[in-house]
């Protein structure tokens, strides 16, 4: 899955877990068997955040990251909308075809799952933390900013970000628009199949984080 952005900055970082306010492959529904993880641990901010993100939108996906200044600020800005609208694809997708085509399609698209965060590897090393996802070479970083584990931009952007800031941009906000229309489209009925969705989903999401010609 090397479209994945933690390794080619390609998506949007509602693709650090993107499901997780849906339970975990194989389990009850979320209502009764919600993904879980130590309380107060970075996998626990994660899951809690995206639930949030869910119910509560740009604000809740804003609060994810730490921006340390200006140029980290503009990232985060760029990655909470990417979020809130990858959201919106996915739930669509769960709606119309359930949540295992919602997890095939977050994985068409190299995102994460919450199955894929739960065997992830969690190491703490005071106010730092890192995910490293199986299959992946390098982990997400999370700092602790006033007791609440963070999403840090400078921590990351070496891997995510090697392009430089405007390209890097120009991508999410390529895959924002991408996530919002094919949202539009499942909802529409355009769609027969959940094979159909992943398809034609990591094809735009592939084309839209294309350099410009």
């Amino acid at each position: 899955m090397k479209r994945d952005w933690l390794t080619q900055s390609a998506l949007c970082l509602v693709m650090v877990i993107s499901t997780a306010h849906a339970a975990v492959p194989g389990t009850a529904s979320p209502a009764t068997s919600p993904a879980t993880a130590p309380a107060g641990s970075p996998k626990d901010m994660l899951l809690r955040s995206d639930k949030a993100i869910h119910e509560h939108g740009l604000e809740a996906a804003s609060a994810c990251y730490y921006a340390a200044n200006d140029a980290d600020a503009r990232i985060a800005k760029v990655l909470a909308h990417g979020e809130v609208a990858e959201d919106a694809f996915e739930s669509a997708v769960r709606d119309a075809f359930g949540k295992v085509a919602s997890d095939r399609a977050v994985h068409a698209i190299g995102d994460k799952t919450t199955a894929d965060l739960m065997t992830a590897d969690e190491k703490i090393e005071g106010d730092r933390a890192t995910i490293l996802f199986k299959g992946d070479e390098d982990p997400m970083v999370l700092v602790r900013v006033g007791g609440e584990w963070k999403i840090g931009i400078a921590e990351n952007r070496k891997v995510w970000i090697p392009s430089g800031d405007d390209e890097f941009i120009r991508e999410q906000q390529a895959c924002a628009v991408e996530f919002d229309k094919l949202a539009a489209e499942v909802k529409a009925g355009k769609f027969k199949s959940a094979d159909a969705v992943c398809d034609e989903a990591g094809r735009r999401i592939d084309a839209a984080v294309q350099p410009p010609q």
